[in-house]
């Protein structure tokens, strides 16, 4: 009889791994603590939000602000101003290597976010890119 539970067991583990983001949290998983598992699952929900919104407003504050530099190029070098000129080219730099690692970059602004929140943070410690990705 026990044969027959350990193959349950086993699928149950495996659902758990491939649902959460690192092998720490699969080992609460099987720990027998359900409200420990449930605060984790709500935690994790609520980092992958935050770091889903903060994707999309950082990539919509650069692609503006590289718009607005398409628009406003011709009119600096009528004026002559070099300075600004220099600006737009040094943040035009910066905004494109931002817009290359997005999602880097929203999972750093998230864990700055989150820094105050106890479960979040012992969440976000050891989470990568390829784990939060993971359905």
């Amino acid at each position: 009889r026990s044969q027959g539970a350990r193959p349950c067991l086993a699928a149950a583990g495996f659902a758990a791994r491939a649902l959460l983001p690192s092998a720490r949290i699969a080992r609460l998983q099987h720990s027998g603590n359900d409200m420990t598992t449930d605060k984790d699952l709500e935690s994790l929900k609520k980092i992958k939000r935050i770091h889903g919104r903060v994707a999309v407003v950082a990539g919509v504050i650069m692609g503006v602000a590289l718009s607005s530099y398409f628009f406003t190029f011709g009119m600096l070098i009528d004026r002559g101003a070099t300075a600004a000129l220099w600006f737009q080219l040094i943040t035009m730099v910066l905004f494109i290597f931002g817009l290359i690692f997005l999602k880097r970059l929203a999972l750093f602004i998230t864990r700055l976010l989150l820094a105050v929140n106890a479960d979040c943070r012992r969440l976000l410690k050891g989470m990568t890119l390829a784990d939060l990705e993971k359905d």
